[in-house]
């Protein structure tokens, strides 16, 4: 397990684009940021992925705002090992450093769309999607996650929470296949 005393503070990814140049087979991350204070993901597209995570973040506070990311689609199956494929545009917490929260969180005025499973990969795995997916977090932590005003459409859940402390208000979900917004608490 990584351990750090304390983590780098102040990163900054802001108006980049990054388009996939595989068309399917492949799971890619976009961004993937972890222990880092005071990051600051906005004004980004990301696109074209066949199967993979937008922007992962894990152990991080700071902000994720005003990214555009779409068009993520998976048409074959069989080609997998260790598990479902899943895509997400945007997930907290999933690659947490020494079990600690992302915590002060803003997610807001992102557009994510089109995040689509087709052909047999949605007959072998479902629509395995979703806009925004917040991890559980370890027993006594405390997310204090802020998601507000996304757009998110045309994905199987849009926004999948297992965190506690999160806020989510005023977004706009439509066309989804499962859940609109999902909370989810395990004992």
């Amino acid at each position: 397990r990584l351990r750090l005393a304390s983590p780098p503070s102040g990163f900054t990814f802001k108006g980049i684009t990054i388009q996939s140049e595989v068309s399917q087979s492949r799971v890619l991350h976009g961004v993937f940021v972890t222990n880092v204070q005071n990051v600051d993901i906005s004004d980004n597209q990301i696109y074209g992925f066949p199967t993979g995570t937008g922007i992962s973040a894990s152990s991080v506070s700071g902000q994720i705002c005003r990214n555009h990311i779409h068009d993520f689609a998976q048409s074959a199956s069989g080609v997998f090992t260790g598990g479902n494929p899943q895509s997400t545009a945007i997930e907290i917490d999933n690659y947490r450093v020494d079990t600690t929260n992302s915590a002060d969180l803003i997610i807001s005025h992102n557009r994510i769309k089109q995040l689509s499973f087709t052909g047999s990969a949605l007959a072998a795995y479902a629509d395995q999607s979703d806009g925004i997916n917040i991890q559980s977090e370890p027993a006594g932590g405390s997310s204090r996650i802020v998601v507000s005003d996304n757009v998110i459409s045309n994905v199987g859940e849009g926004i999948d929470n297992f965190g506690s402390h999160v806020t989510i208000s005023g977004n706009v979900i439509a066309s989804v296949n499962h859940f609109g917004i999902k909370i989810v608490h395990k004992s």
